[in-house]
Order: structure tokens, then C-alpha cells, then sequence
């Protein structure tokens, strides 16, 4: 039965591979990511560099993610009124306009950590929109019968470039210098600006729509996220997860130097095993069919929370990083199943909002339960907070075990919208 559905689903993802578009966008994708997270690794070390503090490295980060926060349910309204691949063009030609300007002041020397913050402010309210607005296009290029395929395998090319991206920036400072690395990850944001110049994709049917105020639409939007049952528990596993289990990543550091007595060459091997499990995950989901979905996440909830509590509890270090490949895998799996059946599950006309909204909590709900269990980690130490958040976790994936069949149900295709 595995045999038969992971030959389904390489079949699926052949003919998915055959769409010249969805190619154009994936290879676009992968360099765009991949020079975004060049970029991240030079702007920390500019940082740094410019102010030796690391209260800056806060302020940056949250330069970066905060307006996805502030703005996401306003990016995600108008992105339901406007063209989504016409959207996407225009806020890319913006994000290279943006690393250019990033580039021409670090070449001229007027570079200072006020600038480097405006322009990181600057490029985190793009994203606000143009994070969305990637998302929704894999519904426009791959269709329904095929999205979980697409969403699966751009996964896996986000891994892939999380896993490449600061290796290379890295190395390129190194041998180029920051000038050298921002001219590097020009040159990949003009990959995908070129690659979605080359892209054309069928208007995607939204239905009809009153005309209305954005804060009406944000309200509407909320509204029917919170009527869907599928999806609004979909989104309540969402919440779990983002705020009990992905803020391990940034305590990291503390169990590789507090827990298990290694430096930096010991926290970059447990950063590399999480990271070739979240990789498989995205490569194993893209070759299997879209049927069972909703188990496979439910397992995976089960499993992550599961290895969590053995990693928080654990004192080998090898074991650490075999558990970390395993959390790794299950958490990327978790991300991938759960917004593959939301977008399937939700009316196109809503689309927009759905995933402005489901990328307000992946990025805010990690930061919120970092600060609060680096902070209860003051006092009980580091292995409490993540053993108390994992067995939550576990609670959660049980009790939606048991309900598996009442989220099968209601996370169906609509009916009234072709496939």
C-alpha cells in the first residue's frame, strides 16, 4: 500500500515538474530564497559589526518580522483584491530595488545600523505581502489535484536554501567580504524577478464580491476562518505547535553549551541534523499521493512531541542529534499537511487572508513562546519548558487523533469550486 501510494505520488510530482511555469517558479524560488538567507547572514554580521550589541540583533529580527505581525491581516485582504502573480512581480522588483540600495550604501561606506534598520523595516513590510502572495500562487500553478505535491516540494526547496543560504553567505564573507555577499544575493533575487517576468498563470476564479472596505474584508475573512470548522482546528493545531514546539531552534544555543557542553561546532551539527530531517520531510511529502493527510499530520504531531520530550531529557549528545533529525522531519511534515489542507479546504476568495493569517502565527506564535520559555527557563532550566510544552503537544495530537475523523470530514474540497 506505501509502494502504491509513493508511486502515485511520483507521478503526481512528475507531472508536476512538466508544468513550464511551475519549473520557471521553483528554480526562481530556491535562488530568491537562497540569496534571502545570504542576505540575513550579512545584515547579522553588518550588525554586529556596526554595534558589537546584541540587543541590535533583537531589533533587527524584529525590523524584519514585525510587520508581517502589523500588517498581515491587511496584506492578506488585499491581496484578495488584486492579481496575485501582478502582486508578487511588483513586490519582488521592490526587494531587488531594496538590495541594491543595501548594496550601493555598503559600497559608498554610508552604511549605519539606523540606515540597516529602516531598510530591514523596509524589506519585512514587503514580505508582509509578498511572503502571502508566494504561497497563494502554488494554488494558481499546481491546481488542487496537485497542490499538496507543489506545496510539499517548495517546502523542500525552502529547507534546502535555509540549509544552503548561511553556509554560502558565510563562506562568501569570508573570501568577498559584506559587498561581495550582498552583490551575490542581488544576483539571486534577479534569478526569480526574471523567472516570474516568465511566468504566466490562468486568472484564478474568486467568485463574487461586494464591493467593501479592507477592514470589512479583514472582518469577513476572520469570520469565515472562524466558521470553517476543518480549518479552525487546523489553525488551533497551528497555534500548538508554533508556540510549544518550533521555539526549540532558538534555544538551541543554550543546550549545546549549557546541556550538553559544545561550542559552536557542536550547535552547528545539531542545526544540521534538524535541518536534513526538515529537508527529507519536504522531498518524502512531494512524492506521495495528497490521500491521508490528515493521519500523517496527527502521527507526525505525535512523533515530534514524542522525540521532544526524549531530547529534553536526554544527556547523550548523539542521541540529541539523532532525535533533532527526527523533530525535524516531523515538524516540516506537521507545516506542509496542515497548510496543504487549509488551501484545499478553504474558497479561493479567501485565500489571501487564509494565509496572511496562517503567516501571522508560524512567525509570531515561535517568537511569543521563545520569550516565554526563555524566560521560565531562567528558573527551571532549559529541559522543564520544552518538556512541559512537548507533553502539551501530546495532548493535542491525541485529542486530535481521536477527532480525526469529525477534521476528514469538514477539511474536504468545497464543492462548489472546480478542482
Amino acid at each position: 500500500m506505501l509502494a502504491l501510494k509513493m508511486g502515485l505520488g511520483l507521478s503526481d510530482l512528475s507531472r508536476l515538474l512538466k508544468s513550464r511555469d511551475y519549473r520557471w517558479y521553483v528554480a526562481g524560488n530556491l535562488a530568491s530564497t537562497t540569496g534571502l538567507w545570504v542576505q540575513r547572514v550579512a545584515i547579522g554580521w553588518l550588525a554586529w559589526d556596526l554595534t558589537g550589541s546584541p540587543g541590535w540583533l533583537g531589533v533587527i529580527a524584529a525590523a524584519e518580522a514585525g510587520p508581517t505581525i502589523l500588517f498581515g491581516l491587511f496584506s492578506g485582504a488585499l491581496l484578495d483584491r488584486l492579481d496575485q502573480l501582478r502582486t508578487l512581480r511588483f513586490t519582488q522588483a521592490l526587494t531587488l530595488l531594496y538590495s541594491t540600495a543595501l548594496l550601493a550604501a555598503s559600497l559608498t561606506g554610508v552604511l549605519n545600523i539606523w540606515l540597516l534598520t529602516a531598510l530591514v523595516l523596509f524589506r519585512g513590510t514587503l514580505f508582509s505581502i509578498n511572503r502571502p502572495a508566494r504561497q497563494t500562487i502554488v494554488y494558481a500553478l499546481c491546481g488542487r489535484e496537485l497542490l499538496s505535491n507543489g506545496l510539499a516540494f517548495n517546502a523542500a526547496v525552502f529547507n534546502t536554501a535555509k540549509f544552503v543560504g548561511p553556509a554560502v553567505g558565510g563562506a562568501t564573507i569570508i573570501f568577498s567580504g559584506i559587498s561581495g555577499t550582498l552583490a551575490a544575493a542581488l544576483a539571486l533575487q534577479l534569478i526569480f524577478t526574471v523567472a516570474l517576468a516568465r511566468i504566466s498563470v490562468s486568472d484564478v476564479k474568486r467568485g463574487k464580491r461586494d464591493e467593501s472596505s479592507i477592514l470589512r474584508d479583514i472582518a469577513d475573512g476572520f469570520a469565515y476562518l472562524m466558521s470553517h470548522r476543518g480549518v479552525r482546528v487546523q489553525f488551533a493545531i497551528l497555534i500548538a505547535v508554533s508556540l510549544l514546539a518550533k521555539p526549540l531552534a532558538d534555544l538551541l544555543p543554550g543546550f549545546a553549551a549549557g546541556v550538553f557542553a559544545k561550542g559552536p561546532g557542536g550547535l552547528a551539527v545539531m542545526y544540521m541534523m534538524n535541518g536534513i530531517g526538515a529537508v527529507a520531510a519536504g522531498f518524502w511529502l512531494s512524492a506521495r499521493g495528497q490521500a491521508g493527510l490528515v493521519a500523517v499530520s496527527i502521527a507526525c504531531i505525535i512523533a515530534m512531541s514524542v522525540a521532544l520530550m526524549a531530547f529534553a531529557t536526554t544527556s547523550l549528545f548523539w542521541l540529541a542529534c539523532v532525535l533533532l533529525l527526527c523533530i525535524g522531519f516531523a515538524k516540516v511534515a506537521i507545516e506542509i499537511t496542515n497548510q496543504t489542507l487549509v488551501q484545499i479546504a478553504i474558497r479561493t476568495r479567501f485565500r489571501g487572508r487564509t494565509m496572511s493569517t496562517y503567516g501571522m502565527i508560524a512567525q509570531g506564535a515561535p517568537a511569543i513562546g521563545a520569550l516565554g520559555m526563555g524566560f521560565l527557563a531562567e528558573f527551571t532550566g532549559l529541559r522543564g519548558p520544552v518538556l512541559g510544552g512537548a507533553a502539551i503537544c501530546l495532548l493535542v495530537g491525541m485529542g486530535a487523533w481521536a477527532r480525526r475523523r469529525y477534521m476528514e470530514e469538514h477539511l474536504q474540497p468545497r464543492s462548489d469550486e472546480p478542482a
